[in-house]
This record gives structure tokens, C-alpha cells and sequence, in this order.
């Protein structure tokens, strides 16, 4: 019930936002958002995914002076990215805990995210909804590292209109410090900025939505021959992905193909009008390379939505410009209630407190920890939702 109030808030402050009250009025709201998308990710307690890992790597990871100095075996054969590893030997130098971790790159990754909105959106709160419904449960709640990668990109794509190559090469650069993933972010440089035909969108769309429906397997042999190129720890993960029963699962039909065909052609037909948003080429590219990877990656659905984080940012800016494209206030709210209504859809799980989303249910609060000595279930939670992703992934090949 916690998330779904979060919830709620958001969508009356995104209701008051596309309002005509007055801008200083517009600014406290977004400053709420803030402050709520920063404390619920950065005060959790034993909650989520990942957790553990990375609440065991903090308790042996050696502080900073003994990385430099002397021997550090955790600091150094550790899988973890060389960003991150500094980031929690450094607090660890300083006295702090995994909390003081967690609180940090909430705190960052939300900075750099509203940062983004105000940069690029119409109705940045507005854009906070629908990122709180879509991405921050799996990436600011689990996959913190690649959280910060992703926030990293979002803002460096004001570089890529500014065609400024160094600060965009510096920014994903550090992004890939936290997460190997951001590797793929450099080529990213060379095509975003640029507008194609509608033809061309239109046969890229078709040909990958065609891979999906006709099931055309490809990956398994590409993935093999890069994993025994890289060698080392990243080639037995991409090896552990292929070789599984959970993660190595493919993509089904489902409701999220139907929201990709009725967004993709949504944009398009708004296309003309929605050029008058400077930042429109780069997100709309966005959108179908997340299109692409939705549809040619269907062979593992754990891969394509691990490199899916970083361009399903693009809704956030997309959608909000839609309601721009109205005069008339019934349409513009049709257009609203249709945004809320895509927002839940993503969220459902956790919102309805499904099976699915044990991990997250209920809300643990740090800080209330401390003050109540109040005993925690996530480690028993977690084991269930373990158990109930690996049922899911077996129900879906079935």
C-alpha cells in the first residue's frame, strides 16, 4: 500500500503540474518528487534484490588506505566495477556502513535524474511518475550500479545535442565505472542526434517486430563466440545467462508488446508536431533502439531488459509532450488519465503487492529500524520472491 500512495501522490502533483497554477507553486512539487524518490531508495533496509551482495561486499571490501598501500584480495578480484569498488572503500575509510552506500547514489542518481527532467521535459514531475512506475523498482531498488550508469547517460545526452563528443565520452566513461553494460553507450554518440526518414523508422520497427514474431533464434551463437572472446568473470555471467533455466528465457506475447506498437505509432504520428521539442530526435531514437531490443532480444529476456534501463527514458520525456499537443482541457486530461494509467500498468505488481513483488513489500525503513528495533524479513522475503521469479520464468516456457 506504501508504494501505491507514493503513487497516488505523484499523479495528483503531475495533475496539478499540467494545471495553470502559478510556476514557484510547480517548483515545491518538484522538489517533493525529489525528495521522495531520493529517501525511499536511499533509507530502504533489507529490501529489494541484490542486497546481500552487496551488503557482503561492503562488510569485507578493504578501506581506501589499504587498497592503496597494501594487499586488498576483495578490493581486487572482486566482479564489481572499479567505480563502485572506490565508492564503498572510501566510506568505509570515513566510518560509514552500507547504508551511508545506499543513501549516496540514491541521492546522486536522483540529482542527476531531475537534473535530466528539467532539462529535456515539459512536465518534469509528470516524468517522475511514470520513471518511479517503469524503472526505479528494478533499478534504483536492485540494480544500484546500474542505476548510476543510467542517470549518468540521461544527462549526457544534453552533450550528444550539443555534439560536444569529450564530456559525453568522459560521462559514459564513468558511467561504465559503475556498470560493463555503459560500453555499448559509446557509438550511441554518432547516430541519436540524427533524424530519419519515416520509411526508415517504420521498416526498422517492422523487421524487428517480425524477428520476435517469427521467432528467428540468432543470439545464442553471437553471445557464445563474444563470451569466449572477453574471457575472465564477464564471459562465465553471459555464459551463466545463456546456460540457465531462469534467466535464459525468452520473451512471450504480452501486454508490453501491445504498449510498444501503440507507442511507437503514437510518436509517429505526432511526429511532425512533436518536433518542435528540441530534444525530440534523441528521444525518439531512444525509443526505438529500446523498441529493437525489446523485439530482437526476445531470446533473453534478462538481457534485453538489463539494456533496456537505458532507453526507457525516453517515455519519461515522450509522453508528457503529448499533452502539449492539445488545446482543448478534456483532451489534454484523456491524454493525463492515459499516462497514469501506463504508469500503473508497469508498476501493477508492486502497487497491488502481487506475489511477484515480495522483495518490496512492505516498505523496511532504515531509519525506522534503528529508532523501533524493528526485526527484518527481507532475507526471508527475498528467498520467496527468488522462488517465485524462478516459478514465473517456468510458467512462461511452459
Amino acid at each position: 500500500m506504501f508504494y501505491f500512495i507514493i503513487f497516488l501522490i505523484l499523479g495528483l502533483f503531475g495533475f496539478l503540474e499540467i494545471t495553470s497554477i502559478p510556476r514557484v507553486y510547480k517548483s515545491v512539487l518538484l522538489i517533493c518528487s525529489f525528495f521522495l524518490l531520493w529517501f525511499i531508495a536511499g533509507l530502504k533496509f533489507e529490501m529489494g534484490g541484490d542486497w546481500p551482495s552487496y551488503r557482503e561486499f561492503f562488510l569485507y571490501v578493504e578501506p581506501l588506505e589499504q587498497v592503496l598501500t597494501t594487499k586488498s584480495p576483495t578490493f581486487t578480484y572482486s566482479y564489481m566495477e572499479q567505480g563502485y569498488k572506490v565508492l564503498n572503500s572510501v566510506i568505509k575509510s570515513l566510518g560509514g556502513s552500507m547504508q551511508v552506500v545506499f543513501f549516496i547514489i540514491a541521492f546522486f542518481n536522483a540529482l542527476l535524474f531531475f537534473k535530466g527532467l528539467q532539462l529535456y521535459g515539459v512536465y518534469p514531475v509528470l516524468g517522475a511518475l511514470i520513471y518511479y512506475s517503469s524503472v526505479y523498482f528494478p533499478l534504483d531498488m536492485i540494480a544500484i550500479r546500474q542505476a548510476v550508469a543510467v542517470q549518468l547517460f540521461f544527462i549526457s545526452l544534453y552533450f550528444i545535442y550539443q555534439r560536444r563528443f569529450w564530456p559525453y565520452f568522459l560521462l559514459v566513461t564513468i558511467a561504465f565505472l559503475f556498470h560493463r553494460s555503459a560500453i555499448l553507450l559509446y557509438p550511441l554518440y554518432f547516430v541519436l542526434h540524427k533524424e530519419w526518414g519515416n520509411k526508415l523508422y517504420l521498416l526498422l520497427f517492422l523487421f524487428s517486430a517480425c524477428i520476435f514474431f517469427l521467432q528467428v533464434h540468432w543470439m545464442t551463437g553471437l553471445l557464445n563466440w563474444v563470451a569466449d572472446q572477453m574471457g575472465g568473470h564477464t564471459s562465465s555471467i553471459i555464459k551463466m545467462y545463456l546456460s540457465s533455466n531462469t534467466y535464459g528465457v525468452n520473451r512471450v506475447l504480452s501486454v508490453g508488446v501491445l504498449i510498444n506498437f501503440l507507442l511507437f505509432f503514437l510518436y509517429m504520428i505526432h511526429r511532425k508536431q512533436l518536433k518542435q521539442y528540441r530534444f525530440y530526435p534523441i528521444f525518439f531514437n531512444l525509443f526505438l533502439i529500446n523498441v529493437v531490443v525489446f523485439f530482437v532480444f526476445y531470446e533473453f529476456i534478462e538481457i534485453s531488459n538489463r539494456y533496456r534501463f537505458y532507453f526507457l527514458l525516453s517515455n519519461v520525456i515522450l509522453l508528457p509532450y503529448l499533452i502539449t499537443l492539445y488545446k482543448d482541457v478534456y483532451f489534454k486530461a484523456v491524454t493525463y488519465v492515459g499516462i497514469v494509467a501506463f504508469s500503473f500498468l508497469y508498476g501493477r505488481a508492486v502497487f497491488l503487492e502481487e506475489p511477484s513483488a515480495i522483495a518490496f513489500n512492505p516498505y523496511q525503513n532504515y531509519l525506522i529500524h534503528v529508532i523501533f528495533d524493528t526485526k527484518s524479513d527481507g532475507m526471508e522475503r527475498l528467498k520467496k520472491s527468488d522462488k517465485e521469479y524462478i516459478e514465473s520464468r517456468k510458467r512462461d516456457n511452459d
